[in-house]
């Protein structure tokens, strides 16, 4: 009996120590205690599963976290502190095998950080207290949590570790918790959209930093479309745009008391609903960029679309009978080539 109860605690004492050297962002403290751990507590320095359900004060309850979900989240659970040290933890924990598609579950979701928080939709209750009432349930991946990163320059190295791990999918959607999920009498009024990375670092499109993540993102290969719900990049910003960006042509907008404070993930508001805004030549280089990548991509799908059309002619290529019948009528060699060049010319690419 004893000597369950000290292997029981051997082991906790590994795992605790653990999740405080990662959290920490500590490369240094991490690979010390790898180096000391017995074999029998290697699995340890990859995909060291927490038990049952974590809580974190920025990030709620959980379940599934592993040590590179936690080395994400940080001491705090809400990935604002991003450190060099988060990004070397994070790298050595890949290259020890750790599994950076692994999703989490969330259990009980928080109202303050970003992270997990910024996968929530939260309004105010009777009493002025926020409260979720839609939110991401799973298939939160790391990557969905590090492109949440803010104020950091060391938010698009973290994304970059991560999207270029083995088996990261970098389009992949969050599963949102729908009516039949209870947490603590509290049920979801509606239903959250299923997102992507991007759409998640598009939450807050303004904040420093956030220009340099989604250019990770993009370079990785993200998907400019059906990144939440049904909704582009661009409307994604658009929304957020038309909802925290002041109008100046808006004469409410020049009686700042009369305005509620924003709910803005990531910041803490007091007094202004504007001391909280984030600097618009961020929002404005960022709509530059996605206009940009969509611009570019667009190029090399019409590129392809016309080699594709020119293996058809020589004979190399063949449609099928799931090809649709407008798409096999522009490739079919015998429609004029400027007729089908000019289709190509306004063709909208899903990029």
């Amino acid at each position: 009996m004893a000597n369950t109860e000290n292997e029981r605690e051997r082991v906790q004492l590994a795992r605790a120590r653990l999740i405080r050297a990662v959290t920490a962002g500590d490369a240094d403290w991490m690979r010390a205690l790898v180096e000391r751990m017995p074999p029998d507590l290697s699995q340890y320095t990859a995909n060291c599963e927490v038990d049952g359900n974590y809580s974190m004060p920025h990030s709620g309850e959980i379940s599934g976290a592993s040590l590179l979900i936690l080395a994400v989240l940080g001491p705090d659970g809400d990935v604002l502190g991003v450190t060099a040290g988060t990004v070397s933890v994070v790298r050595d924990l890949i290259s020890c095998g750790a599994d950076a598609s692994r999703e989490l579950t969330v259990i009980n979701p928080t109202t303050s950080g970003a992270g997990i928080a910024d996968y929530t939709v939260q309004r105010r209750d009777a009493d002025g207290l926020l409260k979720c009432v839609a939110w991401a349930e799973s298939s939160i991946t790391p990557l969905h949590l590090a492109v949440t990163a803010q104020s950091t320059k060391y938010g698009a190295d973290l994304v970059a570790a991560i999207s270029s791990a083995p088996g990261v999918d970098v389009n992949k959607k969050t599963t949102p918790a729908d009516a039949t999920t209870s947490l603590g009498g509290s049920t979801p009024l509606f239903l959250y959209p299923c997102q992507t990375p991007l759409a998640g670092a598009l939450r807050a499109p303004a904040v420093n930093g956030r220009f340099a993540i989604v250019s990770a993102l993009l370079r990785a290969g993200a998907s400019l479309d059906e990144i939440s719900g049904g909704d582009s990049a661009e409307a994604c910003v658009q929304r957020w745009e038309e909802k925290w960006m002041p109008d100046p042509s808006d004469v409410r907008n020049h009686d700042r008391e009369a305005m509620p404070p924003p709910v803005i993930p990531g910041f803490t508001v007091s007094g202004s609903a504007f001391e909280a805004m984030p600097d618009g030549a961020n929002l404005a280089s960022l709509k530059a960029l996605l206009a940009i990548t969509r611009r570019a991509r667009g190029r090399e799908f019409g590129k392809e679309l016309v080699r594709f059309r020119s293996l058809l002619a020589k004979g190399r290529a063949n449609a099928t009978l799931a090809t649709p019948r407008v798409v096999a009528w522009m490739m079919d060699p015998d429609t004029p080539r400027e007729v089908a060049w000019k289709v190509f010319g306004f063709w909208r690419a899903q990029v």
